[in-house]
């Protein structure tokens, strides 16, 4: 086994349209070739069907053990380390369209980096204020890690074994830094420690359907604010730690 992709997902329903993207991502998967590994949480009453579903789809279904999103991701990297895939690759559920993008992404950490971070070539498939949060994320996280090579704020992570220890080992100090920070910390971590950390640019195209269900929702923008200021905070004060 050379790659696997690990993700989680939460279900509401079998109906819920994040779901739905996500099974394309499994078919994406099986039609590259690649195992994927899910570790998701469902109401106790859809569950069995979740794990079904998952399993006609060509994924490896893994009920959530603890509560909360950093455990989820951290579940989800740390079985893929207890397969032999020399190339672990962390990807959030709705990104199908990354799929078939990710061989050469793969061929650089075989190729002997510990971190390769997809770069997208364009953000404008996403819905505008997305694209806003985004470009302003990306560019106070470049000043934080001293690396504008890299488009942090696409989730996406492609991993070696090392670096999926690393990751997988991160902890928020409290239950607010424990959500989106277990994939950005350990990135300024693996550059402080002095990994091989790189990038890829892809041409991704984000999802159609997400993008219409997302353009102009208030809520949603007032989350990404939310998120984004949380996540700043955090990488500052990590960059602090690192450098006393």
């Amino acid at each position: 086994m050379t790659a696997i992709i690990t993700t989680t997902a939460f279900v509401p329903s079998l109906t819920d349209p994040r779901f739905l993207q996500f099974i394309k991502t499994c078919e994406e998967a099986e039609t590259v070739g690649i195992p994927i590994a899910c570790v998701y949480a469902a109401p106790s009453k859809i569950t069995p069907d979740v794990a079904e579903m998952l399993r006609d789809y060509g994924a490896i279904p893994i009920l959530q053990d603890k509560p909360g999103m950093g455990a989820s991701r951290r579940e989800t990297l740390q079985y893929g380390l207890s397969t032999p895939a020399k190339v672990i690759i962390w990807i959030e559920p709705e990104k199908y369209p990354l799929v078939s993008l990710l061989e050469p992404v793969i061929a650089m950490v075989n190729g002997g980096y510990d971190l390769v971070v997809p770069r997208r070539e364009s953000l404008d498939s996403y819905p505008a204020y997305q694209q806003y949060s985004e470009y302003s994320a990306n560019w106070t996280l470049a000043n934080i890690t001293g690396r504008y090579d890299l488009d942090l704020m696409f989730g996406p992570r492609v991993l070696s074994r090392t670096a999926a220890e690393l990751f997988s080992s991160y902890i928020g100090k409290t239950p607010e830094k424990d959500n989106w920070e277990v994939i950005f910390i350990p990135v300024l971590q693996a550059i402080h420690y002095g990994m091989k950390v790189g990038f890829c640019p892809v041409k991704y195209v984000h999802p159609p359907e997400q993008t219409k269900r997302e353009e102009l929702d208030a809520v949603i923008d007032r989350k990404r604010d939310q998120q984004r200021g949380t996540l700043i905070a955090a990488m500052q004060e990590e960059a602090a730690r690192l450098s006393s």
